[in-house]
């Protein structure tokens, strides 16, 4: 295999990682910002106490 293949495949190696992980990245952070609706009953209430 040539210098310049070996080269290609593995920039386009790192770039499918960086990729998957800015994926996961993205994943995570939408499921973290659900809302949890124990709690948000719990701040609803304590908003209307006020």
């Amino acid at each position: 295999m040539s210098k310049t293949k070996k080269v290609l495949l593995t920039l386009l190696g790192v770039f499918l990682i960086i990729l998957a992980g800015v994926m996961i990245l993205m994943f995570s952070f939408t499921q973290s910002m659900k809302a949890d609706p124990d709690e948000e009953k719990k701040v609803r209430d304590k908003l209307n106490d006020i």
